[in-house]
């Protein structure tokens, strides 16, 4: 049982856990709690109420929020925490949800940003639009993050085949590619070829050029 204060006036059961809240933190904080309380609803005067429609985990990383003004977003509760802010029409929270996937998820796992916004009716194409944007105008800085080299090769292949300017010289681009290869040698080997000729060779310096192993 999660409790914040004494002077709780509602009880909301979620799941298998029971949170203690107040009303008008509630209704401050969203849409869905303001009209419940505000109106002549039957929910107005109850003391318990029972969510059946979301998770727990999403509910209390959005209620500490309310709370404590900080929520935390990682690759386990982004659905819960997605799932709650659609259901209570919380804007905000959708945007941060947003930036999380653009910004960390789709370095780990890509695949499974794509198919949350279709989940939760998001602009599908305006996230894959978002996430190029992101790694091509910070391909620097993500390409020194060991992180980076999990990243898709989905998203990588579209980097490297799309229209997207990448601030980055092209020795930096061909020397992340290589490494972004051998990180996982046996799966990557087929994206050799169609990675490396994408590399624009002409624009090395001479040395560098000449440097390159021959395998």
């Amino acid at each position: 049982m999660k409790m914040y204060d004494y002077t709780c006036d509602i009880k909301l059961i979620v799941g298998s856990d029971t949170f203690k809240a107040h009303k008008d933190v509630l209704a401050k904080s969203s849409d869905y709690f303001l009209a419940m309380f505000s109106h002549n609803m039957q929910e107005k005067q109850m003391d318990v109420l029972e969510l059946k429609e979301i998770s727990s985990l999403g509910f209390s990383a959005m209620i500490e929020y309310f709370y404590h003004g900080y929520i935390t977003i990682d690759h386990i509760t982004i659905n819960g925490i997605l799932e709650a802010a659609r259901f209570f029409h919380i804007d905000w929270l959708i945007h941060v949800c947003r930036h999380y996937m653009i910004h960390y998820l789709s370095i780990l796992n890509y695949e499974n940003v794509i198919n949350l916004a279709d989940v939760f009716c998001m602009d599908v194409a305006s996230i894959k639009h978002e996430i190029l944007l992101f790694f091509s105008s910070s391909f620097i800085p993500l390409s020194m993050k060991s992180d980076t080299f999990k990243m898709s090769s989905t998203i990588l292949t579209e980097l490297m085949d799309g229209t997207y300017y990448i601030e980055a010289d092209e020795k930096t681009i061909f020397d992340f590619l290589r490494k972004w290869i051998c990180y996982d040698l046996p799966q990557r080997e087929g994206f050799k070829l169609r990675l490396l000729k994408s590399v624009k060779y002409h624009l090395f310096d001479l040395d560098d050029l000449e440097n390159i192993d021959e395998s």
